[in-house]
């Protein structure tokens, strides 16, 4: 079994430029980005808080953006699985294989594809099309 601590560890830096590639995308698009900050509660992630005046028209308005890896122990109970997602609040996601058999993954190999799969589908101009809903 893959240890939560290696899987974080191995990952860190891969999440950081990855969060801070959609930070300045979205700067790129005329967003104010706050981040990323790192947080490591009942999953670890890269948070951005985004602004734009046209969609969020007072300060205290914003959307987090965050890449997030997941333990499934806090999510479905068993102990041992893995996955990444992209999280927009208020807007959705992206999960690969959500709510199916393949959403949690054990292995070293089986990690490394899911952070391929989900680092390969992420698109700034996707992200801001969401937030600019």
């Amino acid at each position: 079994m893959v240890k939560w601590e290696t899987v974080r560890k191995h990952y860190k830096k891969r999440m950081e430029a990855a969060a801070t590639e959609i930070a300045v995308g979205l700067r790129k698009l005329g967003y104010s980005v706050s981040g990323p900050n790192e947080f490591d509660c009942d999953s670890y992630s890269w948070h951005l808080s985004v602004t734009h005046p046209e969609y969020f028209p007072t300060k205290e308005q914003s959307v987090d953006v965050c890449i997030e890896l997941v333990d499934s122990q806090d999510h479905d109970g068993f102990e041992g699985g893995y996955t990444f997602c992209l999280d927009i609040t208020q807007y959705g996601g992206l999960a690969p294989f959500n709510y199916s058999a393949d959403c949690w993954v054990k292995t070293l190999p089986a990690i490394k594809e899911r952070w391929e799969v989900l680092s390969n589908a992420i698109d700034v101009y996707d992200v801001a099309q969401v937030i600019a809903v």
